[in-house]
């Protein structure tokens, strides 16, 4: 009854009884749970609640971490701005260490038109592959002449040889990045050097001019050799060189074909790739 419920003031909150002092309300007949227990009961409802947003919080988290250190592309490749096809031939970490290196990637989806034979000369060792490389930075060997041909947007072809005839090779497939005039080409390369057959991957990077490619950078890594188990001719598999044009522009030029001076050895001839 409402006539039977009265309100008490103390110093520091207000208080509800009943009129024979209990601090509870009845209903029906029965007692119904003080305010204290039922601030315990929500205390402990939102106790629950905090923990369970708490391992929610904590699995998005994890969940995300995860995704973030496996970011790629819906195509699988690495997001690293470069087509899935370059990044089908190239991997992250080869990539990585010709950059750390010195070698200019170029990207973009919008590369000029490479089409053309251009002659380095000279044709100079920039990086070394490592401390075991005999050979240091500022190595020049003779002449290299590189082909771009039946370029299609992204896609072109590539062959190229030392103009002393040492070392030979045809790309099997060849994609570039890059825009404007600065451009990157990566290819899969199929050659022969000193008589020994490999596999590589090659970049080659520049911008183009009316005079040929100015800043032209050449850069390879071994994936295959048949021949040479011992790395006694040619540089071990895994390893790779960046080389440069020593006036920092490959000329173009009318001539693919090289002639192979009839008195020079392999070793005089010299190659990209030997030791």
């Amino acid at each position: 009854m409402l006539d039977h419920i009265t309100q008490r003031y103390n110093t520091s909150n207000w208080v509800l009884t009943g009129g024979d002092g209990m601090s509870s309300f009845m209903k029906d007949g029965k007692p119904l749970p003080s305010i204290n227990q039922l601030a315990g009961v929500i205390l402990k409802f939102i106790t629950k609640m905090k923990k369970q947003i708490l391992s929610v919080a904590v699995f998005l988290f994890g969940a995300l971490a995860i995704l973030g250190s496996c970011k790629k592309s819906d195509s699988g490749s690495p997001d690293n701005g470069l087509s899935p096809e370059i990044n089908n031939i190239i991997s992250q970490d080869i990539l990585n260490n010709l950059t750390n290196r010195g070698m200019v990637i170029n990207k973009g989806t919008t590369p000029p038109n490479v089409t053309g034979i251009y002659l380095v000369n000279p044709f100079v060792l920039q990086s070394p592959y490592g401390p075991d490389d005999p050979w240091t930075a500022g190595q020049v060997i003779p002449d290299y002449k590189y082909k771009l041909y039946d370029q299609s947007g992204t896609t072109v072809k590539l062959d190229y040889k030392s103009t002393t005839g040492v070392d030979d090779a045809t790309g099997l497939g060849s994609f570039i990045s890059g825009s404007d005039k600065k451009f990157s080409l990566f290819a899969e390369v199929s050659g022969t050097a000193s008589g020994i057959t490999y596999k590589s991957v090659s970049i080659i990077s520049g911008e183009m001019t009316e005079d040929g490619i100015k800043d032209f950078q050449y850069a390879f890594v071994y994936t295959e050799k048949n021949g040479d188990p011992n790395d006694n001719v040619l540089i071990p598999v895994g390893e790779g060189r960046i080389w440069r044009d020593g006036d920092a522009m490959a000329a173009i030029t009318a001539v693919y074909l090289g002639h192979v001076p009839a008195q020079l050895n392999p070793a005089e001839k010299g190659a990209a790739s030997i030791r």
